[in-house]
């Protein structure tokens, strides 16, 4: 978690600012990390479906967030900035 800004975040910040790409990082927000860690780590991922940030995802369903936006696949982070030439 300590190296998370460092590491990721400012290079990351750093070249989608050269894209002119503002990025937000909304799950950063220090209420939903203490409340997501206070959820035991079991109910945070279903080993069945290999799926992830089920608390988060179950309140994109109450938000009424499309189902293909809720279940699409991870993308890297670097990755979506790269332009092909």
């Amino acid at each position: 978690w300590q190296k998370l800004i460092p590491k990721h975040l400012i290079p990351l910040t750093g070249t989608a600012s050269g894209f002119n790409i503002n990025l937000i990082f909304p799950y950063l927000n220090k209420e939903i990390i203490n409340t997501i860690s206070e959820i035991p780590i079991g109910d945070r991922i279903s080993q069945s479906e290999n799926i992830g940030k089920i608390p988060l995802r179950e309140i994109a369903k109450k938000m009424e967030v499309p189902e293909e936006i809720i279940n699409r696949p991870k993308k890297g982070q670097v990755g979506m900035l790269i332009v092909n030439e």
